[in-house]
């Protein structure tokens, strides 16, 4: 459930870590990099000091940057706006969503498609 609700307020390109994973790797040989995240709520947990994963010592990374929070949402809504007005044009075309032609079964004790 944490690491679900730690992806649900991560950042793509990003590993979130919690403050007992940081206690965790303290503990380790490898000597790993991180920053503080900050202060984030996460649901049943309440609000918990996260930090972002940044690499190894002495090992260098060329790591991706990570899209801004303002560029993340404006794609977030593009998207959801490409969404929305490819399923308007299916229900003006009169198109009908189909019954699926494969269904899953597990009659044989594992799953199999017909």
């Amino acid at each position: 459930n944490t690491a679900s609700r730690m992806e649900s307020t991560g950042l793509p390109l990003r590993i979130h870590m919690s403050s007992s994973t940081i206690a965790i790797l303290k503990r380790t040989d490898c000597q790993f990099l991180y920053e503080v995240r900050g202060e984030t709520y996460l649901k049943g947990r309440g609000t918990e000091t996260t930090y972002w994963l940044t690499g190894m010592k002495d090992q260098e990374y060329n790591l991706p940057s990570p899209p801004t929070v303002e560029n993340q949402q404006r794609l977030q809504t593009e998207f959801s706006d490409m969404i929305v007005s490819a399923l308007q044009k299916r229900q003006a075309s009169g198109k009908k969503s189909r019954r699926p032609t494969r269904v899953a079964s597990y009659k044989k004790g594992f799953l199999e498609y017909m």
